[in-house]
Order: structure tokens, then sequence, then C-alpha cells
């Protein structure tokens, strides 16, 4: 399960108490972006992600940022290469680069702030995503009979049409379609 923002404020890990820290540029970094207004669901995992590196490289010694090196980062992606999860499985590349690209953005933020006099993280490689396709695909008669079960003479039954609709036909996703406005449409 991922780690709220407040879980994380709840557990320092590392030299927290120094402001040059990982960890105190972290809660750094969240109070930027919070400032941003950067939506919670996005704080919560790029924060989890870059706790959890932080929890890693404290456990090798690593305590800040200047301490930090691309050769450092690029363990930390074999290390999430070989790590199983407890029914065995490898991450997925999908896992990893989500684990990874948190970090980038948060290195290239202590750069920008002048926390940091360059950016290990600026050339990381991330694994490559594997094409995905949905594991099973509605038939048109499928699709007519789900389409069929709203019922078109309340106003519930035709929101829930219209948003089938949208879903069927575009190929939106759910969160997608939570955060479209009525005059986007």
């Amino acid at each position: 399960a991922l780690l709220t923002v407040d879980d994380i404020y709840r557990q320092p890990v590392g030299p927290a108490s120094d402001p040059k820290s990982l960890y105190a540029l972290l809660l750094r970094f969240v109070t930027w972006r919070r400032e941003r207004n950067w939506s919670e669901t996005t704080l919560k995992v790029q924060t989890h992600h870059s706790y959890r590196f932080i929890c890693w490289a404290n456990e090798r010694g690593i305590g800040y940022a200047a301490e930090v090196t691309r050769p450092l980062l690029e363990r930390y992606q074999r290390w999430l290469y070989q790590y199983r999860k407890s029914n065995g499985e490898a991450l997925t590349s999908r896992t990893q680069r989500t684990a990874v690209q948190p970090l980038q953005v948060w290195f290239r933020w202590m750069t920008q702030q002048h926390l940091l006099l360059a950016n290990p993280a600026a050339d990381l490689e991330l694994p490559r995503l594997e094409k995905r396709l949905p594991r099973t695909i509605l038939t048109v008669e499928q699709v007519e009979d789900v389409l069929s079960q709203c019922d078109l003479t309340t106003l519930q039954g035709i929101r829930d049409r219209a948003l089938l609709e949208l879903l069927w036909s575009t190929g939106i996703r759910r969160g997608e379609v939570e955060r479209l406005k009525v005059c986007s449409v």
C-alpha cells in the first residue's frame, strides 16, 4: 500500500532534522508542490516512491542529497529490477519506472532551487514500458447489453448511459472522466 504524505511526516528517516538531508528536502519539496496546487494523488504517489528511495539510501549510509550520484541511482534501479514481491514476482517495468520518475522530478527541482550543483538523475534511462493490451475485450453485443441496462427514463440512467458511451467510444480512463468538467464535454 502507498504511504500517505501524512505517514511520511510521521516517519522521519536518517538525519531528518538537518535541512540538507534527503528527508528534510523531500518535505520541503512536498510543501512547494502543495503551494502550487499539485493533485493529492500525484503528491501521494511521488512522495511515496521518493521516501522509499530515501529509506533505501539510508540503509546504505546515504542521508544527504549531495551524496547521491548517478551510479547510486543506477544501483537503485538495479535493486528495483532484482526486487521480488512477497509472492516472488518481480516488479513490472511500469512499477520500476513509476518508482524512478519521481526521483528525476525531485532532483531536477533541487537543482533548480540551487540545493544541488548538478542533477544526478538528469540522464537516467528509465525502463521501457511493455505494450499492454486489455485482457478482455467486450463484443459489440456485450457492450450493447451493458448500455441497455441504463434506465433512460431517469436522469441518473441518462447520466450513466452518457458516461458509458463516453468511456466506450473514446477509450478515456476512469480517472480522466472523474476530473472532467461539464464545460469540457
